[in-house]
């Protein structure tokens, strides 16, 4: 098996001009300018709730021309603020639904990754059950980067330093495209690269004497070996500082106290697709992980077949 090659190029980066979604918009610069792609920052003016008294009286058209013109000019300094040389910006105000919007110009854009900030206002706030972030991880055509407010003291003068990469892999076809993208990031930047891989506990209800457990222990081992050995060819193993770890417990768990421990820059998953199963499972394994990881977290699915 040899690496892919995955580049960006082009990031879409939706703002609310807080302070956490500032850090993903600069986050979102330094990957396009490490990939030379272009970077497209958008801002959705969400509609004014309308109290049911006045539900039938015109809204004044200023009203919206002055939110329309203020949310333009925020988008230009932004895009002035983290402007990269030989990086392409554009931006674009909608208004409407910010989870609709987002995803509408995604497609439309053919975006290759959204760059997404956490704990911020006007609809991209910290990402819980049914947020806007939450909702644009569920349904995104493209890999997704979350970028938490733990994450923002990392972000300086616009540029997000890529030294260590984290990558969680358990050995499925979903996963092994995180793997994929985790290389070849750790490729382009030098990052070093510690892959995780989690033996899950032994499910309720089974009793193993000691040797029993130590023969099954031994052979989920010997599994999460395989498994890392296989997803990482012996050439990158050369090229780039690769770590293995295989840890036992909930695969979330492990997953944050490996990148609690580790202090990755970016931490790699590869997700399945977006299927009614496989929404119902999102929540689970990558929703923990993205919610209260202490670093920006890059979900990516394999390509669709034929694709």
């Amino acid at each position: 098996m040899t690496a892919t090659t995955t580049a960006f190029t082009r990031v879409l980066c939706p703002t609310d001009f807080s302070d956490h979604s500032k850090a993903a918009v600069s986050y979102a610069a330094a990957l396009a300018a490490s990939y030379g792609a272009r970077l497209h920052l958008l801002h959705v003016i969400t509609p004014f709730p309308v109290v049911a008294p006045v539900a039938d009286l015109p809204i004044d058209s200023r009203v919206w021309a002055s939110v329309d013109t203020q949310a333009r000019e925020d988008l230009d300094a932004e895009a002035r603020r983290i402007r990269h040389p030989g990086v392409e910006i554009e931006t674009t105000v909608r208004q409407g639904d910010a989870v609709a919007e987002t995803l509408r110009v995604a497609g439309q854009w053919h975006a290759d990754l959204i760059v997404l900030g956490t704990h911020g206002r006007g609809g991209f706030e910290r990402l819980v059950l049914g947020s806007v972030a939450e909702k644009v991880l569920r349904r995104a055509p493209c890999a997704v980067t979350t970028v938490p407010v733990e994450a923002a003291a990392g972000v300086a003068d616009g540029v997000a330093r890529l030294t260590h990469v984290l990558c969680a892999h358990d050995g499925s076809d979903a996963s092994t495209a995180g793997v994929q993208f985790a290389i070849t990031l750790a490729r382009r930047t030098g990052a070093r690269l510690t892959m995780v891989s989690v033996v899950e506990a032994l499910p309720d209800g089974h009793e193993f004497s000691g040797e029993q457990y130590a023969a099954y222990r031994a052979g989920r081992d010997a599994h999460a070996r395989e498994a890392l050995d296989r997803a990482v060819p012996a050439d990158v193993r050369v090229q780039c500082n690769v770590h293995d770890r295989i840890v036992y417990g909930h695969p979330a768990q492990q997953i944050l106290e490996v990148a609690k421990q580790e202090h990755p820059d970016l931490l790699v998953m590869g997700v399945r697709g977006r299927g009614p199963f496989d929404l119902a499972v999102f929540g689970s394994t990558t929703n923990l992980v993205v919610r209260h990881a202490p670093c920006p977290v890059l979900t990516v699915r394999p390509p669709a077949t034929g694709a």
